[in-house]
């Protein structure tokens, strides 16, 4: 349903992920997902896993806001994810903003 395109690159950085609708073959699918990835090494403290999840909303929130990203979006409803892991634990999976 999905083209997927990593490292995209949208107000001056680059998101992991940008799974954007096969409008072509599948145009029924109404939603799209941008996704930043954040690593923590298995000994970050709290202090750290804050710090850098307040990086990643700050900078998924600009790449949500880029007009190149908008124009792709074609009427679907986009939906910016963080996903923060720590050592080898998803400890944080959130959409963040309102989407469009």
């Amino acid at each position: 349903y999905y083209l997927i395109a990593p490292e995209m690159e949208f107000s001056h950085g680059y998101c992991d992920f940008f799974l954007l609708p096969n409008y072509a073959v599948y145009p029924m699918v109404k939603h799209s997902y941008i996704l930043e990835l954040k690593y923590l090494k298995a000994d970050a403290t709290d202090v750290d896993a804050k710090r850098q999840w307040s990086e990643a909303v700050e900078q998924i929130t600009s790449y949500a806001a880029d007009k190149k990203l908008q124009s792709m979006l074609h009427g679907t409803q986009l939906h910016p994810i963080v996903v923060q892991i720590k050592g080898y634990d998803a400890i944080r999976i959130e959409e963040v903003g309102g989407g469009k």
